[in-house]
């Protein structure tokens, strides 16, 4: 006999005095914040010296806002923990979140902004924007890079961004396979990327500053995290003198044991 909701297949199914158990279902869970509210504060955030965290309005779009962190001269690692409690182990993981990148200079010429996705202390992707030291000069361009084994390791991807722009990130990441794929502007500009195979959840996001006094105005919005995770199993081995009928009950006509 097949099950009443073949489309949630994932779950329990009763077939009349049958009971068939799927192990390690995939539990859908979401975390969002769009930055709209008065009780948002810093999202949980604390600046650093020489650095400014704030909730902002937007100036091209009235009404919306977004979160903001400006840099004078710093470089900073300012992180934000996404659970309240210990994160769950996940099976894999969309991010998505608006970028601001309205500005970014540095005295060495060789630095660096972004924003990084982390497990704990361990990083599993990175996107940063290089210098725009003159943009009253011409320079209004960065490429964009991406790291899975620190700054020294960047990846110069064809994905270029200019000054006072706003980008559509997406961050596809699979723990199964330890391997994610990076979107920008609904176009794919690295995939198949292995990260850190220690990582097993999304823990916290960071704003990251490098570089000789590196300063940067960034910021995100409309931030979405969708990840699942295993449901865990359940089994019986029908071992033990307390099993009974396992919960189910004989109709007329019928017998249940463990034998």
């Amino acid at each position: 006999q097949e099950p009443e909701n073949p489309e949630n297949a994932d779950a329990p199914q009763e077939w009349g005095n049958q009971i068939s158990v799927f192990s390690e279902a995939a539990a859908q869970n979401v975390i969002s914040e769009s930055f709209e509210g008065a009780d948002i504060g810093t999202w949980g955030m604390t600046a650093e010296s020489k650095t400014t965290l704030a909730v902002v309005e937007d100036s091209e779009n009235a009404g919306n806002h977004y979160l903001q962190l400006v840099t004078t001269e710093a470089a900073r690692t300012i992180p934000k923990s996404l659970f309240d409690e210990a994160a769950p182990e996940m099976k894999s993981a969309v991010i998505s979140f608006k970028w601001y990148t309205t500005s970014f200079s540095s005295t060495s010429n060789s630095g660096y902004a972004g924003i990084c996705i982390k497990d704990g202390d361990n990083e599993i992707v990175t996107l940063y924007v290089n210098d725009i030291r003159q943009p009253g000069k011409g320079q209004t361009t960065t490429p964009l890079y991406y790291t899975v084994n620190g700054a020294s390791e960047k990846v110069q991807t064809q994905k270029t961004i200019d000054t006072n722009t706003v980008h559509d990130v997406v961050l596809d990441i699979n723990f199964e396979t330890h391997k994610l794929e990076v979107k920008m502007d609904n176009e794919v500009v690295a995939s198949d990327v292995a990260f850190n195979p220690l990582t097993k959840t999304v823990e916290g996001f960071a704003f990251k500053t490098e570089g000789t006094k590196p300063s940067a105005n960034i910021g995100i919005d409309d931030f979405l995290l969708e990840y699942s995770t295993y449901s865990g199993s359940i089994s019986e081995d029908f071992e033990g003198a307390d099993i009974g009928t396992w919960g189910m009950t004989a109709e007329s006509k019928t017998t249940l044991a463990v034998v």
